[in-house]
């Protein structure tokens, strides 16, 4: 949709992120609008582990957002490095920042609707942020604001992660849409594998609505019964099976993580003949964060 670049504001001095529309795209109307909607929605969600909107203009007929400029990687990225999975205390911190973001913003209204890998960014500090707000919807009071942005039946979402109502096309979605599609990315930062995969993007929509996700522990034996069982909650075909929310999902990941420390005291064991670190919680704070 657009080029981020990295800039320096002239009066303030700070670094910060310039996502530019393509003049091309500023002629569609739905690009325009998705362009808009992910300025908004960025500009109106303040929290730790989602990337801040700081402004929006337009400047000799280039349209940009100013944002949070974030020192770190995309999480795909960090998967591509590991051998395409992480290890588990890895994954379940990671998953509860993330989950925390999504709380914030559906309490604010917003569903974020493209959960994935390539829309998190790790800091240096083991902060994550979710970024690219351009599917972002509001729900709940200002849905009606928003629905005629989206057609009855229209699928959105990227197909490896959508959720089954989001790939029905079904208009009346919630939070948990969401957290099925970051119960995928668990999945695979786990495994090193998607639950449904397909070189045809129309069968693994159709793999996401019928079929049931293979169980995670026969895919990878050496995830813990506990987060195994956890990551097929968030990947039932029925929302009301899922997490009731992003804060209560953020809960539960922090009791797995709290066990893991008890148990295992000496910070460190042998998964596979691998050394797997034992991570902390991180509380992200507003230093890491321009205001």
């Amino acid at each position: 949709m657009g080029k981020v670049y990295k800039a320096r504001q002239v009066v303030t001095k700070r670094i910060v992120a310039l996502k530019v529309l393509f003049p091309e795209l500023a002629k569609d109307a739905n690009m325009f609008e998705r362009f808009l909607r992910e300025a908004r929605a960025a500009g109106q969600l303040h929290h730790p582990n989602i990337v801040s909107g700081l402004d929006v203009a337009t400047v000799n007929g280039l349209y940009y957002i100013c944002m949070e400029y974030v020192e770190g990687e995309a999480l795909d990225r960090r998967l591509q490095k590991n051998g395409g999975k992480l290890p588990e205390a890895e994954t379940l911190e990671y998953c509860r920042q993330v989950a925390l973001g999504l709380h914030h913003a559906h309490q604010n209204g917003y569903l974020h609707r493209d959960v994935k890998p390539e829309n998190v960014i790790v800091t240096p500090e083991g902060v994550l942020k979710l970024t690219d707000l351009g599917l972002a919807r509001a729900y709940g009071e200002q849905h009606a604001q928003t629905v005629a942005l989206t057609a009855e039946g229209v699928s959105v979402g990227t197909p490896y992660y959508i959720s089954p109502e989001q790939a029905q096309g079904l208009r009346d979605l919630g939070p948990q849409a969401d957290l099925y599609s970051l119960g995928v990315m668990m999945f695979e930062c786990l495994t090193g594998k998607l639950p449904f995969d397909s070189e045809n993007f129309y069968d693994v929509m159709l793999m996401h609505v019928n079929n049931a996700p293979p169980d995670i522990r026969t895919v990878n034996p050496a995830v813990s019964a506990e987060a195994g069982a956890l990551c097929m909650k968030l990947l039932s075909k029925s929302p009301q099976d899922r997490p009731a929310s992003g804060e209560v999902l953020a809960q539960e990941l922090e009791k797995l993580l709290a066990k893991r420390r008890t148990q295992e005291p000496a910070k460190a064991r042998k998964v596979n003949g691998d050394t797997e670190k034992m991570i902390k919680p991180v509380k992200p704070r507003d230093s890491f964060r321009f205001e």
